[in-house]
């Protein structure tokens, strides 16, 4: 305060000054035009106006007033401007640190990968395309014939609700016009007035199906869509076209496939060789689109379109890919790693496949600390097998639940001894079965179903799945052993796998209703691999033609042999015994 203070009377003794410095020069400035202060006494009586000195004093005090609040201002700003560079210096040496701190990861991180050239690109001219091949033209000419294309927006109701009154009138219009010209050509121009009251009345009440098939199928689509603009929803020709057939067509049925439908659907496209869908959409008793018959096929009936078993050619295949992609799941995913495996692979097939032969996880035999953990965990965690997992390192909540209830369970039968030794070995030790266990079995045989093992357990306390079923096939109750194994190859032969994702109501939907019961597989003797045994030479073995299909004739086949076996030696013992008699 005192210095400001000192200010202003700094400033007021120098605006004092000034004024009387302007007088005097004034005074001077008189004299010498022949005017002195005798001359004009008024002018050197008059005083100082003590109203000018009193506003002159207050624009001096108003001035120093902004000049404090501007050096008050600044010192704020200083101030700010001070902390905001601290914060600033604190701010890049802390970035600095961290950065010094992941130098060594990005070091050792793997450098990006820079991929070949894509598969669908002309190396000539990257700008070009690559001429199509046969599939793909087959692909765009039915794409263009059935108007199949990517997906849009959805159809809401006021949409699907115009469209059809929009292509009522157009079929209404379309139709009168043909029938109109057709009555007129045979007409005199005196009868054109009854030709155009006749067409009408046919046409007005007329039903929609009725006039559709009354113009073959057909109609001026483009008309269509320009009158569906004017009610406000653009759609394309064939996006009206598409949706029309595919899912507002009155004739043709949306529903369901029965099993009748899947079995004539597959000897239709078997005939047509997968090309000719038109044909077998016509074949099939309800009407239906030749979309929806290939995509029928294609969801449920195609038993070539997967892939089941993996060669170590898929296996060094996949490895070399997920090199490439420095990591599944960082660059284009499993969709990515999956379109580099070719045909016949899904992206939860490759995921599957490489989360069970990963090394994270341990594959290999449990060792007793293993055990002694799954233990420990099952007592505390109960049959919770994702927290029980997490205190056995190295193995899966699966691997821990198929270990616990096939080998280490204390309610399975095993003999008292060998509890406690028959964990560490791959002999199954089990208890013999008894009669009441095996009148169990045939009756859980006529309630499920042979195959369906774990439901068996339920009936069968203490016995695997793989116990009940070696328990079945030794038995063979009226050859439904044998019937089992065929049709476990006519399954792998002729059935399709599973190719859709989804699950719940629409897997349920689009999963056929077709089961190995309902083909016949064509068995044909082939002459067995010649080995030690010369009766293998003699009894030819029965195989499907596909070696993966073969697997489950192994059962029968032995027992081929075994009978052959059985019945060489009675037939040696007789003649033995006609010799000794004779």
């Amino acid at each position: 305060m005192t210095g400001l203070r000192g200010v202003k009377r700094v400033l007021t003794k120098e605006r004092h000054e000034t004024a009387y410095q302007k007088w005097e020069d004034q005074d001077q400035q008189g004299t010498q035009d022949g005017q002195s202060y005798k001359e004009k006494p008024e002018q050197r009586e008059k005083p100082i106006d003590g109203n000018a000195v009193s506003s002159c004093s207050a624009l001096v005090f108003n001035e120093c007033d902004a000049s404090a609040e501007a050096l008050r201002r600044n010192r704020a700003l200083q101030h700010e401007l001070r902390k905001a560079l601290m914060q600033m210096a604190k701010a890049e040496e802390a970035s600095l640190k961290q950065a010094e701190a992941l130098k060594p990861l990005a070091e050792n991180a793997p450098k990006k990968l820079r991929f070949a050239r894509s598969f669908f690109s002309d190396p000539r001219d990257r700008k070009s395309v690559p001429p199509k091949n046969l599939d793909a033209v087959r692909r765009h000419i039915f794409n263009e014939k059935h108007g199949v294309h990517r997906k849009t927006r959805p159809w809401g109701d006021d949409e699907n609700k115009s469209l059809l009154e929009v292509l009522r009138n157009q079929l209404l219009h379309d139709a009168f016009r043909q029938i109109y010209h057709q009555k007129v050509k045979s007409a005199r121009p005196a009868e054109r007035a009854k030709c155009f009251a006749d067409a009408k009345a046919e046409t007005e009440h007329a039903g929609e199906a009725e006039l559709w098939s009354m113009l073959e199928n057909t109609t001026d689509w483009h008309s269509v869509a320009r009158h569906l603009a004017v009610r406000g929803f653009v759609r394309t020709a064939k996006s009206c076209h598409a949706h029309y057939v595919h899912l507002l067509h009155p004739n043709f049925d949306r529903g369901p496939m029965t099993k009748q439908d899947d079995m004539l659907l597959l000897k239709l496209s078997t005939q047509q060789e997968g090309y000719n869908w038109d044909a077998v959409a016509e074949g099939l008793p309800a009407p239906r689109t030749a979309w929806r018959c290939f995509a029928r096929y294609q969801r449920s009936l195609n038993n070539s379109l997967l892939k089941s078993e993996w060669t170590l050619e898929d296996e060094r295949l996949l490895e070399q890919t997920r090199r490439e992609f420095g990591g599944v799941g960082k660059h284009l995913g499993w969709c990515g790693v999956s379109a580099r495996m070719g045909p016949g692979r899904t992206s939860l097939q490759v995921q599957n496949f490489h989360n069970r032969t990963s090394c994270k996880w341990n594959n290999g035999p449990w060792s007793f600390t293993e055990i002694r953990r799954l233990s420990l965990a099952v007592r505390i965690c109960g049959e919770s097998w994702q927290q029980v997992a997490k205190h056995v390192p190295g193995r899966n909540a699966v691997a821990c639940q198929q270990r616990w209830t096939l080998t280490d369970s204390p309610d399975l039968k095993r003999p008292s001894s060998l509890h406690e030794t028959a964990k560490f070995f791959s002999v199954d030790r089990q208890l013999p079965w008894s009669p009441e266990e095996d009148d169990s079995l045939l009756a859980s045989l006529q309630k499920y179903g042979a195959g369906n093992w774990t439901l068996m357990m339920v009936d069968l306390p203490g016995r695997t799945p793989a116990q009940i079923a070696r328990r079945f096939q030794k038995l063979n109750p009226d050859n439904m052993s044998d019937v089992y194994d065929v049709l476990l190859a006519t399954k792998k032969r002729v059935m399709p796998h599973l190719t859709t994702h989804s699950w719940g109501k629409r897997a349920r939907h689009e999963c056929s209703q077709l089961s190995a019961s309902d083909f016949s597989l064509r068995l044909f003797e082939q002459p067995s691999e010649k080995d030690s045994s010369e009766q293998a030479d003699i009894v030819p073995r029965l195989t499907t033609g596909d070696p993966a299909s073969d697997i489950h004739l192994r059962r029968i086949n032995y027992k081929r042999r075994q009978q052959f076996k059985q019945m060489l030696r009675r037939s040696l013992n007789c003649i033995e015994n006609r010799k000794k008699d004779g």
